[in-house]
């Protein structure tokens, strides 16, 4: 988007581009990914590359378990050396059952360059599907 050269004479609503964390910026990139877990561990949903940042602007988060028993499905940021950072959605279970959380930012969440956007479970006796969505603009 453009800016209109004479700002004096314009009128009406003037584009908008590139408001940091609540517009995406003319060279950012559309960010769509999604994660499936039914074993313990933690897979990497999104990292951004060098000299970027990511702005989610949604996560949702949907789980179950399959028999009573302590699960914890949830969606986390880690820094380069792979350290929790934050939360971003956190579902516990101690009995069977199911849960889906959807989760907005505005300004969206931001994610540095090198950091990871990560489902992890901890337990068997769940599964869980995280997606993320938002974009990735140069930092």
């Amino acid at each position: 988007m453009g800016q209109e050269p004479d700002q004096i004479r314009w009128r009406g609503v003037q584009p908008v581009a590139g408001i940091r964390g609540v517009w995406p910026a003319i060279d950012s990139a559309r960010i769509a990914e999604s994660a499936y877990r039914s074993t313990n561990g933690t897979t990497i949903l999104y990292t951004p590359g060098a000299g970027k940042r990511f702005f989610m602007s949604n996560c949702t988060l949907t789980s179950r378990t399959t028999a009573d028993g302590v699960a914890y499905p949830y969606v986390f940021v880690r820094n380069v050396a792979d350290a929790l950072q934050y939360y971003v959605i956190y579902h516990y279970y101690a009995i069977v059952g199911q849960n889906t959380t959807v989760q907005s930012f505005m300004p969206a969440f931001e994610v540095e360059a090198g950091w990871d956007v990560c489902l992890t479970l901890t337990s068997g006796l769940a599964i869980a599907r995280a997606f993320i969505s938002g974009w990735e603009e140069d930092d």
